[in-house]
């Protein structure tokens, strides 16, 4: 999967106060979703980039963790039966550190979540944030996926769920800009010989819904209270409001 090389990597907090990783520099630029933004995609290369796109998915899903020595003791206690679950406790937790006012609609999320939450059919290694705008592009090529942070060991769906989101598609109904929401299905099915549930694919929607509405929360937090001047903390904390609604909208669709 192409991915900067690394080359050193601490969790110690006391260093810089952040687990922290330093890394190889990858050549490119990373599109965006947006319509008409410059690295727009442009039709010649969506193709041929969706293609990519979901080869290296499928790379990552199929990578046989467990025969990794450094990953053998990663998220301990994770089954095919609980993970659903896990992820959703993730959520709660992530919601009582970051919102700084009661958000009811989070809390009615993540109930309908626990009570709908599906067996996974396998565990691999979850990227979390598997979209355009996360990866890099030279010359019709990708060159490297980035942001890792959210990455764990969980069901292949979520991926599948996180990069289908509307707000990745730039109002063109594409998922992440790229293919078809059902071609990226179906090349999925033909790299990995699995097969796509598509009702656990729309329950892992709303959770990444329900994930973006808290990094946007997370992100009012960090604005308000910390002093921090950047300015897109501001602009992502404007979109809370209106993505708890699609929460809502998504989980209205699905029941």
């Amino acid at each position: 999967m192409p991915t900067p090389r690394v080359y050193w990597h601490s969790d110690d907090r006391r260093l810089l106060g952040a687990p922290f990783f330093f890394c190889e520099r990858s050549v490119g630029r990373a599109p965006l979703p947006s319509a008409g933004a410059p690295d727009d995609p442009v039709p010649e290369h969506r193709a041929n980039l969706g293609s990519q796109f979901v080869a290296a998915l499928a790379q990552l899903h199929q990578f046989d963790w467990r025969a990794a020595p450094e990953l053998t003791d990663w998220e301990p206690g994770v089954t095919v039966d609980n993970t659903a679950l896990h992820q959703v406790e993730v959520c709660v937790e992530d919601y009582r550190r970051w919102a700084m006012q009661p958000e009811p609609t989070v809390l009615w999320a993540a109930n309908w979540l626990r009570r709908h939450a599906p067996k996974a059919s396998r565990l691999c290694i979850v990227h979390g944030d598997y979209r355009i705008g996360n990866f890099l592009v030279q010359d019709g090529r990708i060159t490297a996926m980035l942001d890792w942070e959210s990455t764990h060991i969980g069901d292949p769906n979520e991926d599948l769920g996180w990069a289908s989101l509307a707000q990745f598609n730039g109002g063109s109904g594409l998922v992440s800009r790229l293919l078809p929401e059902a071609d990226f299905f179906r090349r999925y099915e033909e790299r990995t010989g699995w097969q796509v549930d598509v009702d656990v694919v729309r329950y892992y929607g709303v959770m990444s819904m329900l994930k973006l509405a808290l990094v946007n929360l997370a992100a009012a937090q960090r604005f308000q209270l910390s002093g921090t001047s950047d300015i897109r903390m501001a602009a992502l904390a404007t979109q809370s409001t209106s993505t708890l609604r699609q929460v809502q909208k998504l989980i209205e669709a699905v029941q």
